[in-house]
């Protein structure tokens, strides 16, 4: 018999019984002999390496851990406290947990929330430490975390809340329809900046692999519009230096650059936000600013093509700007004419390259979603990462009409119905695009293009979630240089920094089955805390699979970020092996032999139309008027001061 993979997302009740019944009688008695049994999970489906994608596309959401965001009105009644609150049998939610802050011994209920405006508390590394609390993950609300928990709070204990199903129903039926993950972890212990340039280029390092430093990572989020090498005053643009923010060693110690730095020489010890290192699509040989830097050759030797999808410069979640590959085309920071501080990111001045025009931004009264725009266009890259704006991030307290939701809707959507008639031609094969297949708009002028979606939460914010980290690596020695790392995975990378909370991700894909589910309950029984010491490694997926599997479809055999000799997360990974072969990281979520058909996603409802959103809402936002009289303008992912 083979375990198959089903979605009991509006499903009649004894249909749901029934399903429940088969999906546990193929999760008992069929683990591999090849690896010790793990009775808390099913086991998984026969390995099958997954099919060639021409396109990737990262959907990078704001704040949020699984229980929270999806722990909505309990599947069963009146659950206990720290009971099993899965919208589907074998997903792993929990409708409470430990919390310190009311005692060491109560369990805090999930409380109900009509929308994404509420919850969360401050996410730095500290406030991850805290939370964390040496593996009792109780600390959600213990001073200094900034949650909101005091007596005659609304909710009750912020970190502690489960945003209703109603709110959350389009992200349910990309679950339902398409792939789930049990078991995605940010890869860092930290708050947004670093985490986004983790999902770039596998690591917020500030130096170049074995230079000093080089161990350490950047923990912290700077400024929230002054971020990038080009960092600028919000007054006067001119970039300014930050000696404050801190680095962390691999025994999980933070300092400031101007203690690294007392005496600095060059920019980065004057605390700019601009670090030398690879990402996952522009690569130099060497640190050495005569090493060329150029958009990596995929299989075919052809220039991988991309796109950063933000929302204006200077934003903590603009990776590129604070890549020195990215933002000036080479290694080295490039000074301004005056020589005082860093350039702005752009053409090269010598060479001429732009990696940094990848990046995209809305441009009012053209396109305000210009990731719609390029799907409908036929111009969508290889592999492209959309960051939202406030009005559609699930980031607490940006999302008064709880857009984020249909937001993402519209972007599968677009995928996965571009070959409707009367989208636009690609100028280079001449054909309608379709990046689904299996369309019946499909035709002989139509250039099928398969693509993947991962959609991901950039951080945990602040909330609950009651499933630990894989792993917590702590490093030992002597700053600056004198450390031993020792990791979970039996390298030497990570040390001080990895792994975080665990986040939400959904996968699309037209080779994915409906109600596909990584890392499946054997029952709706939770684990235990100790239990999770046993989550069987190819379920374990983090930032770095993504980079991992990214790097397998397109790139030749063994391609990395980090240089020879070192390490990234792309190559730090957990599952990249089963049942004793090695695999394709996220392998799972594409089993389907054939291309299925395209199931749509259903947007929230405009009140202003009575009708479901659409592309061209997004699209034309910031061609509206707000109720004030002024017009909407992009500003990022957070706009609410707190810079996280």
């Amino acid at each position: 018999m083979k375990c198959e993979s089903f979605s009991a997302v509006a499903m009649p009740l004894m249909l749901i019984v029934l399903s429940l019944v088969s999906f546990l009688g193929c999760g008992e008695g069929n683990s591999s002999s090849s690896r010790a049994p793990n009775t808390e999970w099913a086991s998984g489906p026969t390995y099958t390496a997954p099919p060639h994608f021409s396109h990737i596309i990262f959907v990078i959401q704001e704040n949020r851990t699984p229980d929270t965001l999806f722990g909505g009105a309990p599947f069963i009644s009146n659950p206990p406290c720290a009971g099993w609150n899965g919208f589907e049998p074998g997903i792993d939610l929990q409708n409470g947990g430990p919390n310190k802050f009311v005692s060491p011994t109560t369990c805090s209920p999930l409380t109900s929330s009509p929308n994404l405006n509420v919850g969360g508390g401050n996410h730095s590394h500290a406030d991850w430490e805290a939370q964390y609390d040496g593996g009792n993950l109780d600390g959600a609300c213990t001073d200094g975390t900034g949650a909101s928990c005091a007596a005659g709070d609304i909710p009750p204990f912020g970190p502690y809340i489960a945003v209703q199903k109603s709110v959350t129903q389009p992200y349910l039926s990309i679950a339902g329809n398409y792939g789930w993950a049990n078991y995605m972890f940010q890869t860092n212990q930290g708050p947004s900046f670093p985490a986004h340039q983790f999902l770039f280029s596998g690591t917020s390092a500030p130096t170049w692999p074995g230079d000093q430093y080089s161990d350490y990572f950047v923990p912290e989020n700077p400024g929230f519009t002054t971020s990038g090498c080009d960092a600028g005053s919000t007054s006067t643009g001119t970039p300014l230096p930050a000696p404050q923010l801190d680095w962390i060693d691999p025994t999980g110690t933070e300092t400031t650059v101007i203690d690294l730095f007392p005496s600095p020489t060059n920019f980065l010890e004057d605390g700019y936000q601009c670090y030398n290192h690879n990402t996952l699509v522009t690569a130099a040989d060497s640190q050495a600013n005569t090493s060329p830097v150029s958009d990596r050759p995929d299989k075919a030797g052809a220039p991988i093509s991309w796109r950063y999808y933000s929302q204006q410069a200077g934003l903590i979640w603009n990776a590129p700007e604070a890549v020195t590959q990215t933002c000036y085309s080479q290694n080295a920071i490039v000074p301004n004419a005056a020589g005082t501080a860093p350039a702005e990111c752009g053409p090269n001045p010598v060479t001429g390259a732009d990696e940094y025009s990848h990046v995209s931004f809305p441009v009012p009264s053209v396109t305000g979603a210009p990731i719609l725009t390029d799907i409908q266009n036929c111009d969508l890259q290889e592999i492209s990462w959309v960051t939202p704006d406030e009005v559609w991030s699930d980031h607490p307290g940006q999302d008064p009409n709880n857009l984020g939701p249909s937001w993402v809707a519209v972007i599968v959507n677009a995928v996965g119905q571009s070959a409707n008639p009367g989208n636009s031609v690609d100028p280079t094969t001449g054909k309608n695009c379709d990046y689904w297949g299996n369309n019946p708009n499909d035709t002989a002028s139509t250039s099928i293009e398969p693509t993947a979606i991962f959609i991901v939460w950039d951080d945990w914010g602040g909330f609950y979630d009651h499933v630990p980290p894989p792993a917590v690596n702590v490093g030992q020695g002597t700053p600056p240089s004198t450390f031993t790392c020792a990791n979970s995975q039996g390298g030497n990378w990570g040390c001080g920094y990895t792994y975080g909370f665990r986040i939400p991700m959904l996968a699309v894909s037209p080779y994915t089955k409906p109600g596909t589910i990584s890392g499946a309950l054997s029952s709706n029984n939770v684990p235990t805390l100790a239990e999770y010491a046993n989550l069987p490694k190819e379920w374990v997926h983090d930032f770095g699979s993504l980079l991992n599997f990214t790097e397998q479809n397109f790139y030749p055999a063994g391609t990395r970020i980090a240089p020879a000799g070192f390490t990234y997360a792309d190559a730090n990974t957990f599952d990249t092996s089963y049942e004793g072969q090695t695999v394709v990281p996220l392998w799972e979520f594409f089993t389907s032999s054939t291309q299925l058909p395209f199931t749509p996603i259903t947007p929230a409802i405009n009140p202003a139309t009575g009708l479901p959103y659409t592309a061209s809402f997004f699209e034309h936002y910031y061609d509206t008027q707000s109720d004030t009289g002024v017009v909407h303008k992009p500003t990022g992912p957070d706009n609410d001061g707190d810079e996280d």
